[in-house]
């Protein structure tokens, strides 16, 4: 019973969110894959290391970044790299048939990596039109109609593997700062990217699409809470705040919980760890507000930053680590941990890399990728009851 209870509402959930995107969006009701369905309660389900070539600078597209749930198309993007890790500026898929990653497209070539080949402006190659690989952190996000993959985050290097740009500095005197770049839009359809005149924003900030309204929702101690119509990428600012404890090295993580329709900054990496409830006054923006959650029991150990809203418990659950699960209960307000349990029990599950999970509403699962140090694989888990 509680099976299908659970499916029941993944189905709907993904029906609900295609019919939300408007008369451009898919309706088809995508097929569960058996192997993911027949994945127990509480089990960790190991769907292999991940490959790519040219190993192993390839497989950092994960450092600092993250990836969203395509449901429209009913698959995963990816966008990440940059700066220390991978100079690859393809989007990475995953496909629920095959439980495969693929490029979308090829990265722009070795050859094209030169400074006459940027747009300084927009932090692109010009010869491919792809934004320069970056770490994507939490500033990915599905919107607009059809839907598209915004990346939202600012470049902050240019990326390792073939790279034989000479140091250039820019008005922070990075050494490895050759653009900033402003807000960008690929559509999964066309395999293009399309780029907007607002400036990209930094690591600081969390994103997150909201359902009802269909703005991107931004939230930082240093930009406060702002939103970005996906039509043509304008931001506008809607309240200061004065959260200096919402400040972490590795970036807010920002998530949509429906049941009570509010927004959750998730900050558990910074010295003092918290959660912050956002309320989106979409008649008023300017009446938005910011609360910190108080009197948490927070978890035992500080945990990874990435986090999503888990339909069919009601949770916000991620931050894996060590085997661990954690989870945030926004209605009771409590915390809840579990050590999960690998399918192979000669596999150790490991912690996730970066902000690499999203929450897959049709089978039910978290789907997470880890660090170098636990394999590189990819893995779906389902909390259960």
């Amino acid at each position: 019973m509680g099976r299908t209870w659970h499916w029941g509402l993944a189905f709907l959930l993904s029906v609900s969110a295609a019919l939300a995107a408007g008369d451009g969006a898919r309706t088809l009701v995508p097929e569960r894959n058996p192997v993911l369905a027949a994945i127990p309660d509480h089990v960790a389900f190991d769907l292999g290391a991940y490959q790519c070539e040219p190993w192993p600078i390839c497989a950092t597209n994960t450092a600092y970044s993250g990836m969203v749930y395509d449901g429209e198309r009913h698959r995963i993007l990816l966008f990440g790299g940059g700066h220390a890790a991978t100079y690859r500026d393809d989007v990475d898929e995953f496909d629920f048939s095959s439980l495969r990653w693929t490029p979308a497209y090829p990265p722009t070539p070795c050859k094209d990596r030169s400074l006459e080949n940027v747009d300084r402006e927009r932090a692109l190659w010009i010869s491919s039109g792809h934004p320069i690989s970056r770490h994507s952190y939490d500033l990915l996000a599905m919107a607009g109609r059809p839907s598209e993959l915004w990346m939202l985050a600012r470049m902050q290097g240019r990326g390792r593997g073939c790279n034989k740009l000479p140091p250039v500095a820019d008005d922070d005197a990075s050494p490895y700062v050759i653009a900033r770049g402003t807000f960008a839009a690929y559509q999964p359809d066309t395999g293009r990217w399309r780029f907007t005149d607002t400036p990209a924003v930094g690591f600081e900030t969390g994103a997150e699409t909201d359902p009802v309204s269909g703005r991107i929702l931004l939230v930082s101690h240093s930009g406060g809470i702002g939103s970005v119509d996906p039509v043509d990428g304008r931001y506008s600012a809607h309240v200061a705040i004065d959260e200096p404890d919402l400040r972490t090295g590795k970036g807010v993580s920002l998530v949509y919980f429906p049941p009570n329709d509010r927004f959750y900054a998730m900050a558990l990496t910074s010295r003092t760890p918290g959660v912050w409830e956002v309320h989106f006054d979409r008649e008023k923006p300017s009446a938005s507000s910011i609360r910190r959650v108080a009197d948490l029991e927070l978890p035992r150990a500080p945990v990874t930053e990435a986090w999503a809203y888990d339909a069919a418990n009601r949770l916000i659950g991620g931050g894996v680590r060590g085997g661990r699960i954690f989870a945030f209960d926004p209605l009771a307000k409590r915390w809840h941990e579990r050590r999960m349990k690998s399918a192979n029990p000669e596999l150790a599950i490991g912690t996730l890399d970066g902000k690499a999970l999203v929450y897959d509403p049709v089978h039910a699962l978290y789907i997470f990728r880890t660090t170098y140090a636990s394999g590189r694989r990819t893995w779906a888990y389902r909390w259960g009851g």
